[in-house]
């Protein structure tokens, strides 16, 4: 019997829930801008206004990276 295409294997959803979690880590790298929520320096959408800088220029303790959230599987 052949494979159907929409089969997918353990690994093969390991691999998903894996890379879904580091996109917040991606997020946070590659941001250019940030705005504060709570307190905390979160990056922004593309499309946001915020402050000018990278991650590493906040202290560490309020900086967030974020959720996973579903267009992270996307």
């Amino acid at each position: 019997m052949a494979k159907r295409t929409d089969d997918f294997s353990g690994s093969d959803i390991a691999i998903l829930v894996r890379d879904a979690v580091y996109e917040p880590v991606r997020r946070l790298q590659t941001a250019t801008k940030f705005k504060q929520v709570d307190g905390k320096y979160v990056p922004c959408r593309p499309n946001e206004e915020g402050e000018p800088g990278n991650w590493m220029q906040y202290p560490k303790d309020k900086v967030d990276i974020g959720l996973i959230n579903r267009h992270d599987f996307d």
